[in-house]
């Protein structure tokens, strides 16, 4: 993998902040949100994501650029039985990709409807997403991945924030900042709790294989931690202007906040029809959105590519293009569940991948990292040297993100 690397330490940062900032943020942010009760929803996001988030992101990153190996291969490295760890990951990727694809598709839709190109079939719209992703895979680590990344990323926070501009003059906007930053004490629960967790794992792709794989491309000369923490700080950014920018068209327009999964797109109809571009501004916010969830898209699928490619049973071109297949044929059932009025599947789909797979497999890295990597070990490839920072993020993920992963999985046997 020596002839796979970034290009450069902002490479490698757009690359990563374009894997974890996609629909997660701009889409399931907010209907997360909106179903949380708002404030107290952000404010356990916020908290979750410097005692959590971010330390596992540097022990996956860490565990990548050590191995210089995938996901599977780079667990497999610290003992017999590890791989199963990575191959989890493995497949909580290959399964949010295969409902992923269907609320890109459907983004895409919306896109070329500001256009006046009217297509009904949301079966159609997943299919071009997911021959488009493939694409951007197909040109290569710095001319695919990359390249996407190192475009999208600052266009997509200068569009929100344009979008953010724009729908604050909403009479609603006053409504929705209170939504957003008053505290509401009978919204904090077990639940909304671990909504926030996983949301937060999905939006940074943690326990998904993408941040080993992404470390593994990493040059050993860049300093980890500080790399590495731009990329929660953008992400969260990214999320908190998507809720502002969207939550006053939600009140403006009537629709429910809580929703649930289609509040982007119950929200789309009316949310620049006060201004007189509106087309071109919907124009504008769906262009963000797509570019948004292609990069994220593109990234998981090299995760997988990736891995096949390691092991010698495919090339690059053939791996992307039969994973690109599979997960789209694996999308089908949530295309036509939602079409039915049931998100029935893609609920199924989420549990088992966020709640499941993700979390389960964060518990076990967790474990991997501090008790079999060994404590010396990972803090020097991290952080370089035995240092306090080093000794504080073996606590966490000790001590704190293993109880706080659990609380999670407990929450899918009691709501």
């Amino acid at each position: 993998m020596s002839e796979k690397k970034w290009s450069s330490s902002f490479g490698f940062i757009m690359a990563s902040v374009g894997a974890a900032v996609g629909l997660g943020n701009i889409w399931g942010f907010p209907y997360r949100l909106g179903m949380g009760g708002g404030f107290v929803f952000l404010l356990f996001y916020i908290i979750l994501v410097l005692l959590a988030g971010y330390p596992l992101l540097l022990a996956e990153l860490g565990l990548g650029r050590s191995a210089s190996l995938p996901p599977v291969k780079a667990y497999a490295s610290l003992g017999p039985g590890w791989g199963a760890v990575g191959a989890a990951g493995q497949l909580a990727c290959f399964i949010i990709l295969s409902y992923y694809s269907f609320f890109g598709g459907k983004v895409l839709q919306y896109l070329f409807s500001c256009a006046g190109i009217n297509i009904a079939s949301s079966l159609l719209w997943q299919f071009v997403f997911t021959v488009l992703s493939v694409s951007a895979v197909l040109a290569g680590v710095r001319r695919g991945v990359e390249a996407v990344c190192r475009v999208t990323v600052p266009g997509l926070i200068v569009m929100l924030a344009y979008i953010f501009a724009s729908t604050a003059s909403l009479p609603s906007s006053k409504d929705a900042m209170l939504f957003l930053f008053r505290p509401e004490p009978g919204s904090i629960s077990l639940k909304n709790l671990s909504s926030a967790l996983t949301q937060m794992l999905f939006s940074l792709s943690v326990g998904q294989g993408c941040m080993i794989t992404f470390g593994a491309y990493m040059p050993k000369g860049v300093s980890l931690p500080r790399c590495a923490a731009l990329i929660p700080l953008l992400d969260t950014l990214v999320a908190l202007l998507a809720a502002a920018a969207i939550m006053p068209a939600v009140f403006a327009s009537g629709v429910d906040p809580a929703s649930g999964p289609e509040l982007l797109f119950l929200a789309a109809e009316g949310m620049f029809a006060p201004f007189r571009a509106s087309r071109a501004l919907s124009a504008v916010f769906f262009a963000s959105v797509f570019l948004a969830a292609l990069s994220s898209a593109a990234a998981m699928l090299e995760n997988l590519v990736c891995e096949v490619e390691a092991r010698g049973r495919l090339k690059r071109r053939g791996a992307a293009l039969v994973l690109a297949l599979s997960c789209f044929a694996a999308g089908v059932p949530v295309c036509l569940s939602f079409a039915k009025g049931d998100g029935g599947v893609f609920e199924l789909y989420e549990r088992v991948s966020q709640y499941g797979l993700i979390c389960c497999g964060s518990a076990a890295s967790c474990f991997a990292v501090t008790r079999v990597w060994g404590k010396r070990a990972s803090v020097r490839a991290i952080f370089g040297r035995d240092c306090a920072a080093g000794r504080v993020w073996l606590f966490l993920l000790k001590f704190v993100v293993p109880p706080l992963l659990a609380c999670a999985v407990i929450s899918i046997f009691l709501f």
